[in-house]
């Protein structure tokens, strides 16, 4: 198989397969604004770290008026140097431009998913099993389950991904369980579920009961409302061992 110094053949490739996608660089979760060609032969691609534009934006409305795409087409040949121009004269946005053979893009190979905050409860995220062209993840890749009281909703509610909390998921960034815990039955915060794990969360069930939640499934509840037990619904007994190593429960009974 063919190797590339740019990981593509083309700067027409590259843009098809990764504009518009999120990837990850070191590890950090990241949007493809553009790619650019350059005269030593290495492609430049410009990255935008995800939730920080649509923070700015939400605080300042209209502050992107100068971005260079609101006047110049992604394809034109002097993008870049108007790319360079505007990250230079725009930090707060934390833009960044790196060189297609850097190592930190891991080959643009898939990264995890899970459990994602996001505005009071929980949508879990997943790759949908469909195939693109795209090789970074594109929005309409997600398949999104809302984890809530009223139980998954496989439509996924109205997330969207330009935040932080989709970065603290591909990061893995939780609070603790006990946190979690607290946080759920405070009657001072509106949380309707809360994950505490890339895979597990807990969900304030009808009449305050707490629901403990795996993927996109809810398969027991906490009866005390504490670690101390879990009832665990007898045919999401598959899970008994990821549940197990989460090391919370003193015991785990089956109903």
């Amino acid at each position: 198989m063919a190797t590339h110094v740019n990981f593509f053949e083309t700067i027409q490739e590259a843009n098809m397969r990764l504009r518009n996608t999120a990837i990850t660089y070191d590890g950090e979760p990241y949007f493809v604004e553009l790619i650019t060609n350059h005269k030593d032969g290495k492609f430049r691609i410009y990255l935008r770290p995800v939730g920080i534009v649509e923070e700015l934006r939400l605080q300042q409305p209209g502050n992107l008026s100068e971005y260079p795409f609101n006047t110049t087409p992604y394809d034109h040949p002097h993008i870049g140097n108007h790319m360079d121009a505007w990250m230079d004269a725009n930090p707060k946005y934390e833009y960044i431009r790196k060189t297609m053979d850097s190592p930190h893009f891991n080959k643009f190979r898939p990264f995890p998913l899970g459990m994602c905050n996001y505005k009071g409860s929980v949508h879990f995220l997943e790759r949908a099993p469909v195939r693109k062209t795209e090789q970074g993840l594109s929005f309409n890749m997600l398949a999104i389950t809302l984890l809530d009281g009223n139980g998954p909703d496989r439509h996924g509610g109205s997330f969207r991904w330009d935040c932080k909390d989709f970065r603290d998921c591909v990061v893995g960034e939780y609070p603790t369980p006990q946190e979690s815990l607290k946080k759920l039955f405070d009657p001072k915060v509106a949380n309707k579920s809360i994950a505490f794990h890339r895979y597990f969360c807990l969900i304030k069930g009808q009449g305050g009961v707490c629901l403990f939640a795996y993927k996109g499934d809810v398969i027991g509840h906490l009866p005390n409302r504490d670690f101390n037990s879990l009832n665990m619904i007898s045919s999401y007994n598959y899970a008994t061992e990821v549940v197990t190593e989460l090391g919370l429960f003193n015991t785990i009974n089956f109903i």
